[in-house]
């Protein structure tokens, strides 16, 4: 029973705008949006953000996450996380300087194995730490 909204590059800029003042003033509580949202949007008590995916890049995920826990308010970041995606989020917390919690569904299957001292991984653990980013490459 929650009204949701949306922004995606297939809206056009005024249903974009709509949906987005609907989602700050109440009339949607939830906005799903691509990261076509992730830079350059100010709401104020975004509770959570939830990534379906990982991005590519570990700072379009410290943009999007920067949406919640604005201005000394609390918020969460929850991401869902693929064995595949362990170099990115390795990747981020490099980036970040933070460890991010890893948090396996029980029945989910992948066993969880210390790999350091206070590291936790799924035991599809990367046989490298080499990340490397699929993003093009900017003219110089």
């Amino acid at each position: 029973n929650h009204s949701v909204n949306r922004i995606h590059a297939d809206r056009s800029q005024p249903q974009r705008e709509a949906a987005l003042r609907d989602f700050r003033n109440g009339d949607a509580r939830v906005l799903v949006a691509t990261d076509i949202a992730a830079r350059g949007l100010d709401v104020e008590a975004v509770s959570h953000v939830i990534n379906y995916d990982v991005p590519a890049a570990p700072e379009d995920y410290v943009h999007r996450v920067g949406r919640t826990g604005r201005a000394g308010n609390q918020g969460k970041a929850i991401t869902i996380v693929a064995p595949v995606d362990e170099f990115s989020m390795q990747a981020i917390e490099r980036l970040t300087g933070q460890a991010v919690k890893r948090v396996v569904p029980h029945g989910f299957g992948g066993t969880p194995v210390t790999i350091a001292a206070s590291k936790t991984l799924n035991k599809f653990t990367p046989r490298s730490t080499t990340v490397r980013s699929f993003r093009p490459r900017r003219a110089r």
